[in-house]
C-alpha cells in the first residue's frame, strides 16, 4: 500500500514539471513594459547646376536641396506581451531648398513634417484576437 502513491506520484512528476517550466518562462507582467528601440536617420543632399554661354551673355542655375530626416520606433506591452502588445513610433522631417539664377534670381523655401505611427494587437493568440493601427502625417511647407 505505501508503494502505491509513490508510483502514482512518479507518473505526475513530468505533468507538474512541464506546467513550473511554463510558468517559469512565463514574459513578465507590468502595467508598461518597454522594448529596445531602434532609431534611424536620413540625410539627403541634392545639387543640379549648368551655366550657359550664348551670344556674350552668361547665365546659371544652382539648386541645393537639403533633406534631413529622423525616426524613433520602440516596441510596448501594456499588462503582458500575450494580452497586449504593439508598436509606438515617431518621427521629424526638416527640408530647406534654396535656388540662384542669373541674373539676378534666388529663391529659398524649407518645410517641416511630423509623423507617428501606433500599432497593437489585443489577445493575438485569442479565437477573436484584435489588432489596430493609428497614423498620422503632417508636413508644413
Amino acid at each position: 500500500m505505501g508503494m502505491k502513491p509513490l508510483i502514482i506520484f512518479l507518473l505526475l512528476l513530468p505533468l507538474f514539471s512541464s506546467l513550473s517550466g511554463e510558468a517559469m518562462a512565463a514574459p513578465p507582467s507590468a502595467l508598461l513594459l518597454l522594448g529596445d528601440f531602434s532609431q534611424k536617420v536620413d540625410l539627403e543632399y541634392r545639387y543640379s547646376g549648368y551655366t550657359s554661354d550664348s551670344g556674350g551673355s552668361t547665365s546659371s542655375h544652382n539648386q541645393n536641396y537639403f533633406r534631413e530626416e529622423y525616426n524613433f520606433q520602440i516596441p510596448y506591452a501594456v499588462f503582458n506581451p500575450r494580452i497586449w502588445r504593439g508598436t509606438l513610433g515617431f518621427g521629424v522631417r526638416l527640408e530647406q531648398d534654396s535656388t540662384t539664377a542669373s541674373p539676378g534670381t534666388s529663391t529659398s523655401s524649407s518645410g517641416t513634417g511630423f509623423k507617428y505611427n501606433f500599432t497593437g494587437s489585443v489577445l493575438e493568440r485569442s479565437f477573436f484576437p484584435l489588432s489596430f493601427f493609428s497614423r498620422s502625417e503632417q508636413t508644413h511647407a
